[in-house]
């Protein structure tokens, strides 16, 4: 089986700097051809921002706080591509970013639950509901 290639980049986009003059940090998540980006919340002085080292420049509390915000994301990243591999799944950039976004929502889970729940409609066909409303639920899981 062939490793499939993981990346986190983090990036600056210097282009596009507000009214203020700081530009938003934001990450790239690279598994094989699929790439996802992600957005969290932090600003930096574009003239302090290293691309080589994905990190900002300086001692100043900005600088020390998105390098800080930097380090706990690509950890959540990690730990989410291991827990994803560990599980079973493919983790792609797609997955990856669907589990950072809502960690709770499992989408294996949504569809195993929704089996379980066609099966005793099928049974209560007759005495609650028809046949026709249970080959609705059977539709929706196809």
């Amino acid at each position: 089986m062939r490793q499939e290639t993981f990346t986190i980049l983090f990036l600056m986009r210097k282009g596009r700097p507000k009214k203020n003059g700081l530009a938003s940090v934001s990450a790239r998540v690279t598994t094989g051809s699929l790439r996802q980006e992600f957005y969290f919340h932090c600003e930096g002085r574009p003239e302090l921002w290293n691309q080589k080292k994905e990190r900002m420049m300086g001692t100043n509390s900005i600088s020390l706080k998105i390098n800080k915000m930097i380090d706990e994301f690509r950890v959540q990243i990690l730990g989410i591509h291991s827990k994803l591999l560990a599980e079973g799944y493919a983790a792609n950039a797609a997955q990856i970013k669907q589990r950072y976004l809502n960690p709770t929502c499992n989408t294996m889970m949504l569809i195993a639950g929704l089996t379980d729940y066609a099966k005793r409609r099928q049974a209560e066909v007759g005495v609650r509901i028809t046949q026709r409303t249970a080959d609705k639920y059977e539709r929706l899981l196809r």
